[in-house]
């Protein structure tokens, strides 16, 4: 999986899911696939400025089940 920042990708039970230059995509062993259907433009609202790609984080959050 390729994700444009480094520390967005944010793993799961059974995929790995990451903020691409594309959109947001999910991956497993077999298979990755965009996961923004709803709201495709999504990324491209990220300001690239002050390197803004590289500020976007991911972490799992297990005792609220919640990904930030």
């Amino acid at each position: 999986m390729v994700v444009e920042s480094t520390f967005s990708a944010v793993q799961f039970d059974t995929s790995l899911v990451g903020i691409g230059d594309k959109g947001v995509v999910e991956c497993d062993s077999y298979k990755s696939e965009r996961i923004d259907i709803k709201n495709p433009d999504f990324v491209f609202q990220f300001n690239s400025l002050n390197n803004g790609v590289a500020r976007i984080q991911g972490i799992r959050d297990f005792t609220n089940r919640l990904a930030y």
